[in-house]
């Protein structure tokens, strides 16, 4: 995995850390 692979999955698991906070609130 390139840099931007990388990049591209720590955005992912960012958006789903997010959105699992907007669920519990």
């Amino acid at each position: 995995i390139g840099p931007k692979g990388l990049k591209k999955k720590i955005d992912i698991e960012y958006n789903n850390l997010c959105n699992l906070h907007k669920k519990k609130s």
